[in-house]
């Protein structure tokens, strides 16, 4: 058997990020409904269109390496973002909650580094721009999951020593 070449790598990677945008919407979806109307509903709102757009952009690079198949990590991927939006179903100061919202924030720390990646990638000196604002983009996104994180450690664990 061959190994993989770098085309297989990279749509094996692309995938990965596709399915781990998959599940964050969904989370995000189930957190939204927890506190619609108010300023983290807003920002969450904000992120989720932000999602949707840098998935569009996974996918394009998927249609250009020639991959745009639905893979089992894919599936498995959103079965686990139900799940995930099922634990974030609680509301702020439910530890459900919490951890949804630092889950995401972990994830975009992944996806900081696909951007990263990308910049690095042979084929991508002319997009490299894109790559580097996309980057800058899950850094911002990043810092305000953690602001809002941080505001949530009191109502979810309280008065703790």
């Amino acid at each position: 058997m061959q190994p993989p070449t770098g085309s297989e790598n990279l749509q094996a990677y692309l995938l990965d990020h596709l399915a781990g945008s998959d599940a964050a919407l969904r989370v995000l979806t189930h957190l939204q409904r927890a506190v619609a109307g108010s300023a983290p509903g807003h920002m969450l709102i904000g992120l989720q269109r932000e999602f949707e757009a840098e998935r569009d952009t996974v996918r394009g690079l998927l249609d250009e390496s020639g991959s745009m198949r639905i893979s089992a990590k894919r599936v498995v991927a959103g079965s686990s973002g139900l799940v995930l939006g099922a634990l974030g179903a609680g509301q702020p100061g439910d530890i459900s909650f919490f951890r949804a919202i630092e889950g995401l924030a972990i994830g975009v720390q992944g996806k900081r580094l696909l951007w990263r990646a990308a910049q690095d990638w042979p084929a991508s000196s002319a997009r490299r721009p894109e790559f580097r604002r996309l980057e800058g983009q899950a850094a911002d996104q990043w810092e305000r999951l953690d602001a809002y994180r941080r505001q949530l450690i009191r109502a979810t664990f309280g008065e703790t020593p």
